[in-house]
């Protein structure tokens, strides 16, 4: 600590200096000067901790020089010793800021006492600024974080405008705005290579480097107000705020486009985004979520780099509303074994359900009221029940009032309706696997163009959903998956022939983009198009894989 005594009698100067035990109050160095200007220009060179200073000097008097300091430096204590008791004197001093005015001739132990009082003061608050300096500086690391979680709980537990504080989205560094409009975009990273797979702690290092394109890339867009929340298992939620729904809406498919871009072309890991309805008010938010969630699922038999938007899914169904004289078609059409009539009712039943929106507890009612329609339906018209009726029906009836979303409900019902009551009845093995042929002929004859998995279901009349799932258990893997590795095989085959350019080749087996070809031809296989090319080139080319 430093201390600069100011005083125009030499006498003071020195024996303040020489005099104070300024060892056992901390002071490690004592400045003195003779009037005002002197002291600014010591001031100046060595910013002390303390200052005493007397008032009547020449040239320029000590209240001037405190004048001088606090322009700069509002908190640097001051004392100051005057031999006058002047009540303006006094006064000038209080709006300075003085702590202590003491009064010539000096009392050395009296002096010593106020010097002790201020430079412990003095320590005490340096420590404090100290203290909050580093909490402050711990909270700014820790910030991002922090925001993060609270993005969460706004989102997850649905916090209301009225709940959240202008304090607390100023703690945050978070705009006013938010509460007032926002959608969720998710995006949703897939494991489609064998790298992916080799160990779990590889693939948090791509879900990590996901993470960090996600903040680069909005740190290099300040236009764009959005948030990334924590993941969910492999889905990454950001919260893109704005005040109308249109231009938030476009502000998402922009950073959509541009996530899916850097996430393929820097870290190779396909993905696909899905956008939630925007919402006005912030408990609404989770709504948004789950929807950008379902679209999401919705394209996983699609393929990747893909934007799905809630509200622009193409399903057909008339009514939103299913009806009884549905359900007694389809309880008919399971009493002849007419498994083709029943799929295509189940999924018109699905589709309307699906578009209807009920809440979970309707969703629960209608769903049992719907099984106990068709099952007493079958028992009427002397129709075998499916194997262990009275179990298995109460066991899905527990599994429907346990089920904790709209869409687990739909997966325990359509499970149930199609494994238990469609396919039993209809021989429903060898159906599935005329399905899963039926989709490899599509294959076949469409690879060269865009193949949407929704619309090869939609002609079979069945839903994505279940189709998906019978193809994946005849073939064990999803309908992308089999549709990229055909791609590949069929453009190994095209470059066997060393007709094409690789662009070509990528053209005729359905690759609108070379260098996306390129990406998944390396990931299938371990080498490029041009690698491989070259091996066939070589002695051993013509046994390339």
């Amino acid at each position: 600590m430093r201390v600069l005594i100011v005083d125009d009698e030499n006498h003071i100067t020195d024996g303040l200096a020489q005099l104070v035990d300024w060892g056992r109050l901390g002071v490690t160095a004592v400045d003195t000067a003779a009037n005002g200007a002197q002291a600014l220009s010591r001031y100046e060179a060595s910013k002390p901790d303390l200052i005493v200073t007397d008032i009547t000097m020449p040239v320029m008097n000590g209240l001037a020089f405190l004048e001088r300091v606090r322009q700069t430096d509002p908190d640097t204590p001051a004392i100051i010793l005057s031999g006058y008791d002047e009540f303006e004197y006094a006064k000038k001093a209080l709006h300075l800021r003085v702590l202590h005015y003491v009064m010539k001739p000096i009392v050395l132990p009296e002096i010593e006492q106020i010097l002790s009082e201020v430079i412990q003061k003095q320590c005490q608050e340096a420590k404090r600024k100290q203290y909050t300096e580093e909490f402050n500086r711990m909270v700014q690391s820790q910030l991002p974080a922090l925001r993060e979680q609270f993005l969460y709980k706004m989102v997850a537990t649905g916090l209301r405008p009225r709940d959240i504080s202008r304090e607390q989205l100023k703690f945050y560094e978070l705009p006013e705005e938010i509460v007032a409009g926002a959608l969720l975009l998710t995006i949703g990273l897939y494991r489609t290579t064998e790298r992916h797979y080799e160990s779990e702690r590889d693939w948090q290092l791509f879900k990590f480097s996901a993470m960090n394109i996600v903040q680069e890339t909005l740190t290099s867009e300040p236009s764009l107000s959005a948030y990334p929340l924590q993941y969910m298992e492999d889905r990454l939620p950001i919260l893109v705020c704005g005040c109308a729904a249109s231009e938030t809406k476009e502000q998402a498919l922009r950073l959509a486009t541009l996530l899916l871009d850097r996430i393929a072309r820097f870290i190779g890991v396909e993905a696909n985004a899905g956008i939630g309805r925007w919402y006005g008010e912030s408990d609404k938010y989770g709504l948004s979520f789950k929807e950008s969630a379902h679209m999401l699922r919705l394209g996983e038999h699609e393929g990747y780099q893909l934007t799905l938007c809630a509200g622009e899914e193409q399903m057909s169904g008339g009514e939103q509303t299913h009806s009884n004289e549905l359900l007694r078609l389809l309880t008919e059409a399971l009493a002849r074994g007419d498994e083709t009539e029943s799929l295509r009712l189940w999924t018109d039943i699905e589709r309307r359900l699906e578009a209807d929106r009920p809440g979970l507890r309707l969703m629960q009612t209608a769903s049992i009221s719907m099984i106990s329609h068709l099952l007493l339906g079958l028992s009427e018209r002397g129709a075998q029940l499916p194997e262990g009726d009275a179990l298995q029906s109460f066991r899905v009836f527990q599994d429907i009032q346990t089920a904790r979303s709209r869409e687990d409900v739909r997966r325990i019902i359509g499970d149930f309706v199609r494994t238990k009551l469609i396919e039993q009845r209809a021989g429903g093995r060898e159906q599935a696997s005329d399905y899963t042929a039926m989709v490899k002929n599509k294959v076949e004859a469409g690879y060269s163009q865009p193949l949407s998995f929704a619309q090869i279901a939609a002609e079979l009349h069945l839903s994505r959903n279940y189709l998906g799932y019978v193809f994946k258990r005849e073939t064990g893997v999803s309908f992308i998956q089999y549709l990229t590795q055909y791609r590949i095989e069929r453009a190994k085959e095209l470059m066997r022939t060393k007709r094409y350019l690789i662009s070509e080749v990528a053209e005729k087996v359905g690759f609108i983009d070379a260098a996306y070809f390129s990406r998944v031809f390396r990931g299938a296989t371990g080498k490029s198009p041009l690698e491989f090319v070259s091996e066939l080139s070589s002695p051993s080319g013509a046994r390339a894989p």
